[in-house]
């Protein structure tokens, strides 16, 4: 699948303020990369080209490559707006793209589209009854150039711009098992939060394939389990999947979410989460798989026998930088602050948090506050840590700043959110548990409703 397309003049601009040497090394290495994507899908190659005819002129071209047509579009159609769609119409499978309201790909104007071209080659199971492209056996192509494009913006809304169609007794055609299937929240007559153990699950079947009908694919399955809020914050490490039963059978699931960490009954931007969250992943048959019989997982959740405070004073907002505590004996001595967003708590991005780097254990947390000068205290809304190797930060000035300061090999780095973030001077105070008392618990959901 080839894409070729004319940047826009401001897009030109920027890359041309970029300098060359940098330009070129970061081309360079896109053009080795290969990104991968649901279904099959891969990019290929990238490359980014200077017009003939105009100096000023960028052209992209990309090309994306998959195996299986019915796997892969679905990722084409969200990539690509110029990416085919699909549909079943009376006996026969259908790949069409429509002229449609948007613009193709932000070209404005004829003259843009002089040095571009639309390439699509896909190779069916059977040979095609149908097309408006090129038939060649199987396989059928559709070339269109400067003046095709053109065309393509004056076509009625809705008519077909590509289209091929074979005969669904060659293939195997099912749309409907694409499952997916996400629960509000229920809400009783007396207003009360009804609690509900399914956040979101979802599993992708092909649509077409010459593959046996109950092939393997992964589902993703999000559940909460009902907690204590007043215990809450609760420190806790080892989670892991005891059991997941599907169908009557037991499934080996791979536990997705972080498996140690400080959970206080909110994300680490302050949304109620209505109990404490488990992300699986597991290999699935069937696509009609209404109940889920039974999930249990276990943690050993720390009771925190003793604590004690490390204070870091914030008196600047330029970082990354380090901060000592201002007792240095405490258990947590120094820490280095890496972001701080004053962002709004009602705005989508961003939202007021702290990214900080420590070795102190997420499991060794309790809870974080802001202290200002002036008598306010504010609570941390979530601590999320993430142990992370210095080549694994993608800020490079953090990347060295981590490498020149930490002589570990990796080093945790927090989230942590609040619903507002005072203006420096504050103190940045972290309760760490120094004596813990670690204990196990189960939890378990059963009959777990996942029907459409």
């Amino acid at each position: 699948y080839h894409i070729r397309k004319v940047m826009s003049q401001m897009e030109g601009a920027v890359i041309a303020n970029i300098p060359q040497k940098m330009r070129e090394k970061a081309l360079a290495e896109q053009q080795k990369l290969e990104e991968e994507y649901p279904g099959g899908l891969k990019r290929t190659s990238y490359y980014l080209s200077v017009s003939k005819d105009n100096p000023a002129q960028y052209i992209e071209t990309t090309v994306y490559s998959f195996d299986h047509l019915g796997e892969a579009l679905p990722s084409l159609e969200n990539l690509i707006q110029m990416g085919p769609r699909y549909a079943y119409r009376g006996n026969r499978f259908v790949i069409f793209r429509n002229r449609e309201k948007e613009e193709w790909d932000g070209f404005s104007s004829n003259n843009q589209k002089d040095n571009s071209y639309f390439n699509l080659t896909v190779e069916l199971p059977v040979e095609p009854i149908a097309s408006n492209g090129v038939i060649e056996g199987k396989k059928v192509v559709w070339t269109f150039d400067a003046e095709a494009l053109k065309k393509y913006q004056r076509m009625p809304i809705g008519e077909s711009f590509v289209e091929v169609s074979i005969p669904a007794s060659a293939i195997q055609v099912d749309l409907s098992p694409r499952l997916f299937h996400k629960k509000e929240k229920k809400i009783s007559s007396k207003k009360e939060e009804v609690f509900q153990p399914l956040e979101w699950f979802n599993a992708s079947f092909p649509i077409i394939s010459d593959k046996d009908t109950t092939e393997e694919v992964k589902a993703s399955l999000r559940v909460v389990f009902p907690v204590d809020k007043i215990n809450l914050p609760i420190s806790y490490k080892d989670l892991k999947v005891q059991s997941l039963v599907v169908d009557g059978q037991e499934v080996d699931a791979k536990l997705i979410s972080e498996s140690m960490g400080v959970f206080s009954g909110k994300d680490q931007w302050g949304r109620e989460s209505r109990g404490f969250p488990v992300q699986l992943e597991f290999p699935i048959r069937n696509p009609w798989v209404k109940t889920i019989d039974k999930i249990e997982v276990e943690m050993k959740v720390n009771a925190a026998a003793e604590t004690q405070q490390s204070t870091f004073v914030i008196k600047k907002k330029s970082f990354p930088r380090i901060v000592i505590a201002k007792e240095t004996k405490n258990v947590c001595n120094q820490l280095a602050v890496s972001k701080i967003e004053f962002g709004s708590s009602s705005a989508m991005f961003p939202k007021p948090g702290i990214t900080f780097l420590s070795m102190i254990k997420p499991t060794d947390i309790r809870t974080v506050f802001l202290d200002t000068e002036y008598g306010l205290r504010y609570k941390a809304e979530g601590v999320t840590g993430k142990l992370k190797k210095a080549t694994e930060f993608w800020d490079a000035s953090i990347k060295q700043f981590v490498q020149e300061n930490f002589s570990q090999e990796a080093i945790y780095e927090y989230t942590i959110g609040f619903d507002k973030i005072p203006n420096p001077p504050f103190n940045l105070v972290i309760d760490v548990i120094t004596q813990s008392n670690f204990q196990t618990q189960t939890f378990t959901l059963e009959n777990i409703d996942v029907s459409p």
